[in-house]
């Protein structure tokens, strides 16, 4: 089994992960980007935590592609785990979430935990949706069609599924290896060579388009209310001092030449990736832009302007 397209952070997980240590608690919007966070951060938990079992599946010929977001004539779609074998297509919703899971006689899926319940859509609807899309996407390739098989799999260990489930692709990832094999061989015939799969895979993955996200204009988010300054890779609590030629970081003496770079790299995240020297010189925390213009210069950023109106490219770093 190869993996085409490894799991990825989403472009808002990322935003939010370098944003939310920097934000006021005190902002009105704080705990609606920290729901935001814990929400997108069980989504990327979840799809990473099912290659292992991916893995052990161990169907030769077979490539997965995770998260692929593909246009239609209508918008986008997106599928969180797409594995393509020779006999059949299996089109992967994964759900990350605890508690103990039913489905009503409506066909909502009720989550119950710590006392409390949440109603969310019934999940293999929404997988249907995707494997809906899909074949309809492999048809515009004009493409041999594949059978298109859809599941849904919780992730979280503390999930619990209610034992009235009847429908066996709604299942725990632990379930996942041997489900995947009993569909796999109930279909005799193949129906697409490996070396036509595989560029298929490869056409697939050159459509992916990322979904774009920018947290700071979406939310508003007042640029006073965003903390400067160079986070300690060690201890991870304190913003660093800059000294001569390097970072020192005063609650657990830790000492560092290259920690603005990550810095920097969240600065790219959600302010874009152009920046000024006296820019940088507030965002890093620093007093001088003679110091922030020669770090920025040793990124290796490209340099548009002269000198001292100069703007620094970090689309690289």
């Amino acid at each position: 089994m190869e993996i085409i397209q490894f799991h990825e952070k989403t472009i808002v997980l990322q935003q939010l992960q370098a944003l939310l240590p920097r934000y006021a608690q005190r902002d009105k919007t704080y705990e609606q980007l920290l729901s935001i966070y814990k929400r997108e951060n069980a989504g990327d938990m979840g799809e990473s935590s099912l290659t292992y079992y991916l893995r052990l599946a161990d169907i030769n010929d077979a490539f997965v592609i995770y998260g692929i977001r593909l246009r239609e004539p209508n918008g986008y779609f997106q599928i969180d785990v797409l594995v393509l074998t020779p006999k059949v297509c299996f089109v992967i919703e994964v759900k990350n979430i605890t508690g103990n899971i039913t489905i009503n006689e409506s066909g909502q899926m009720i989550r119950s935990d710590k006392g409390s319940s949440d109603t969310f859509p019934h999940p293999m609807i929404q997988a249907n949706i995707q494997a809906r899309h899909l074949e309809f996407f492999l048809k515009q390739l004009n493409h041999r069609a594949l059978p298109i098989h859809p599941m849904v799999v919780f992730t979280h260990p503390n999930v619990i599924l209610d034992g009235k489930f009847t429908n066996d692709d709604i299942l725990v990832s632990q379930q996942l290896l041997d489900r995947i094999h009993q569909v796999y061989h109930s279909y005799h015939q193949i129906i697409e060579k490996p070396s036509r799969l595989k560029v298929l895979a490869q056409q697939l993955k050159s459509k992916h388009e990322p979904r774009k996200a920018d947290i700071i204009d979406k939310y508003e988010i007042n640029r006073n209310m965003v903390r400067n300054g160079v986070w300690c890779p060690s201890c991870k609590k304190t913003i660093m001092n800059r000294y001569y030629g390097y970072w020192y970081c005063p609650t657990c003496e830790h000492k560092d030449r290259v920690a603005h770079i990550k810095a920097l790299r969240e600065y790219v995240l959600l302010f874009g990736d152009t920046i000024k020297a006296k820019q940088a010189a507030e965002f890093l925390g620093i007093d001088s832009v003679h110091i922030a213009r020669r770090l920025l210069l040793k990124t290796g950023a490209k340099i548009l302007g002269n000198k001292k109106s100069a703007t620094y490219h970090l689309d690289t770093i």
